[in-house]
C-alpha cells in the first residue's frame, strides 16, 4: 500500500527518492514535478534532428525512474546521479538511432557544455502535484493495459538497472528477446 508523503514540497530529494522506494505515490509524482523541466532541458541537447523530441523525453523519464529504483544515497547526490541516468538513457537512444540511419556522429551536441543539473522546483503547487499524479495514473493504466506480462517484467528488470544478460538470465530467455520485449514496450508507451 502506497504512504502519502508529508508535506513533500520542503522534503529534500533523497528522502523523497527513499518514500518512492517504497511506494509511496506522492513522494514520486513530486519527484516527476521536479525534475520534468530537467528532463526537457536535457532533451533539447540531441536537437539535430535523429530523435524525435518527445522520444527524448520518453527515454529521459524512464532514465529518470531507472535513477529514484537505483538511488543508494552516499556516493553522490541524487541530483547528480539523476542527471546522469537521464543523459545516459537519453544517449542510449540516439546511439540506437544512430546505428539505424548510420547519421554522423559529428551532428551530435556535446553534453560537455552544461554538465551539472540545473533545476527548478515547483513547491508545494498544489496544481502541479495533481497533474503529477494524473500522470503518474495515467502511466500506471498504460503500462497495465497495454505491456503484456513480459514485457512489464522486461521493464520493471531495466529500471531496476539490471543488464540484459541478467535480465536474460533471471527470465530465462535470450537477450535478444530481451531487447525486443524494451522495443515494444518503447513503442507502446510512446
Amino acid at each position: 500500500m502506497a504512504r502519502k508523503a508529508h508535506s513533500g514540497g520542503s522534503m529534500p530529494d533523497e528522502m523523497l527518492v527513499r518514500l518512492a522506494q517504497e511506494n509511496d505515490d506522492t513522494a514520486l509524482a513530486l519527484l516527476i514535478t521536479r525534475y520534468m523541466p530537467v528532463v526537457r532541458r536535457r532533451s533539447s541537447r540531441f536537437t539535430y534532428g535523429a530523435v524525435e523530441p518527445e522520444d527524448l523525453v520518453q527515454e529521459g523519464v524512464i532514465g529518470f525512474l531507472s535513477a529514484i529504483r537505483r538511488y543508494r544515497p552516499g556516493s553522490a547526490g541524487f541530483k547528480t546521479f539523476a542527471v546522469l541516468c537521464i543523459d545516459r538513457s537519453m544517449i542510449s537512444a540516439v546511439r540506437a538511432t544512430l546505428q539505424k540511419k548510420q547519421i554522423p556522429k559529428s551532428s551530435l551536441v556535446s553534453l560537455n557544455d552544461d554538465f551539472s543539473p540545473v533545476l527548478t522546483s515547483p513547491g508545494d503547487d498544489p496544481q502541479n502535484l495533481m497533474i503529477a499524479n494524473e500522470d503518474l495514473h495515467r502511466l500506471s493504466r498504460k503500462i497495465d493495459e497495454s505491456l503484456t506480462p513480459l514485457e512489464r517484467e522486461v521493464l520493471s528488470y531495466y529500471l531496476a538497472g539490471l543488464s540484459y544478460g541478467a535480465t536474460a538470465k533471471r527470465l530465462g530467455c535470450s537477450c535478444k528477446a530481451v531487447d525486443n520485449a524494451l522495443q515494444r514496450v518503447r513503442r507502446k508507451l510512446k
